[in-house]
C-alpha cells in the first residue's frame, strides 16, 4: 500500500527549527541574566544617584525589561493614597483621620493591602497611606543617615504635605486627631515633621511606630508609643543612644517586644511581633474612633 509521503519539517517545525528556537531562548536567557546583574549591581552598590541611575538603565536595556518600573534615585519615589471610603465620624466635634506610613522597601501593592487590613480592623473606615520606594541597600542607609541628621529629602516634603492636606481637608489641624501608624525610616521622617510643621499640627497626630529608625518622643505629639522587637536591628543602630537610655530609663513611650526570631532580623511589619503589636493598636484606635 502506497501512502502519501509528509514533510515532517514543513512549517519550520522540524528537529533544526527547535534546535534553533533552543539556541535562541538560551542567547536570550543569558542576555537576562547579564542585564538584571547588572540593574541589581547598579540598585544596591552604587549609592550616587544619577551614576546609579545609568547604570541600572543600562541593565534594563540589556536585560529588555521595561523601563516604566524604573525610577530615578535622585528624586525619591513615593507613592500615597486612600480607600476612598468613608472617613471616621466625629468624636465631641473633633475630626478623626487614619494615616499608614510604611518604611522603605514597601511596594504600592504591600501599602494598599495593608491600608484594608487596618480599615478593616476599624470597621470600614478610610485609611489614608503612604510610603517610599527603596533606592537599595547603600542609598537608603545613606539616606537614613542623612534623614537621621535633620536634613530633609525630595520625597520627604511631599509627605510633610500629604499630612498638612489631611488635616486641612478634614477641617484644620486644631480641630482634630490623625492616628498615625508608621514602621522603620517613616519614624525618622515624622520627627523631622515636627520641626516643619506647626505646633498644632504636631499636637494632633496620635502616633504608634513598629521598628521605628528614630524612637519619637512623646512630647513632640498628641501622644506617641514606640514598639520596638528586642531582635530589631534597626533602632540599635539608627538611634542607638536613645535606644540604650529605653534600655536602662523605662519610658512610657517605648515598649520592648518579645520576639522568638533570630538577634538582630526582627524588623519586618508584616512579622508575628509587630502584627500583634499592629493589632493591639488597631483595637486601641477603635475605641479612640468610637469616643471611647
Amino acid at each position: 500500500m502506497t501512502g502519501i509521503g509528509i514533510d515532517r519539517n514543513q512549517g519550520g517545525a522540524g528537529p533544526a527549527s527547535y534546535g534553533n528556537d533552543a539556541f535562541v531562548n538560551y542567547l536570550t536567557s543569558i542576555r537576562q541574566y547579564i542585564g538584571r546583574a547588572i540593574t541589581t549591581v547598579g540598585f544596591h552598590f552604587v549609592p550616587i544617584p544619577i551614576v546609579k541611575d545609568i547604570i541600572e538603565l543600562t541593565g534594563t536595556l540589556i536585560s529588555g525589561d521595561p523601563f516604566s518600573e524604573h525610577h530615578w534615585a535622585l528624586f525619591g519615589e513615593n507613592f500615597k493614597g486612600d480607600l476612598e471610603l468613608a472617613e471616621p465620624e466625629n468624636v465631641n466635634g473633633r475630626w478623626r483621620r487614619v494615616f499608614d506610613v510604611g518604611g522603605i522597601c514597601c511596594s504600592a501593592k504591600d501599602m494598599l493591602e495593608r491600608a484594608k487590613a487596618t480599615s478593616e480592623a476599624l470597621g470600614g473606615c478610610n485609611v489614608h497611606y503612604m510610603a517610599f520606594a527603596s533606592d537599595g541597600f547603600l542609598l537608603d542607609v545613606g539616606k537614613a543617615f542623612i534623614r537621621n541628621c535633620g536634613i530633609p529629602l525630595p520625597g520627604d516634603q511631599r509627605m510633610y504635605n500629604e499630612i498638612e492636606n489631611i488635616a486641612n481637608d478634614a477641617g484644620g489641624a486644631e480641630n482634630g486627631v490623625m492616628h498615625v501608624k508608621a514602621h522603620s525610616q517613616s519614624g525618622i521622617i515624622l520627627n523631622n515633621f515636627s520641626n516643619y510643621t506647626s505646633k498644632d499640627m504636631c499636637k494632633s497626630m496620635s502616633i504608634n511606630t513598629f521598628g521605628t529608625a528614630k524612637i519619637l518622643d512623646t512630647n513632640r505629639f498628641e501622644s506617641v508609643t514606640n514598639h520596638i522587637s528586642v531582635n530589631d536591628i534597626v533602632p540599635k543602630v539608627s538611634d542607638p543612644l536613645t535606644y540604650l537610655q529605653a534600655c536602662f530609663q523605662p519610658r512610657s513611650d517605648v515598649i520592648f517586644l518579645k520576639s522568638k526570631t533570630l538577634p538582630l532580623i526582627d524588623h519586618p511589619f508584616d512579622g508575628d511581633v509587630y502584627q500583634e503589636a499592629n493589632q493591639a493598636v488597631n483595637a486601641k484606635i477603635m475605641r479612640n474612633l468610637r469616643g471611647e
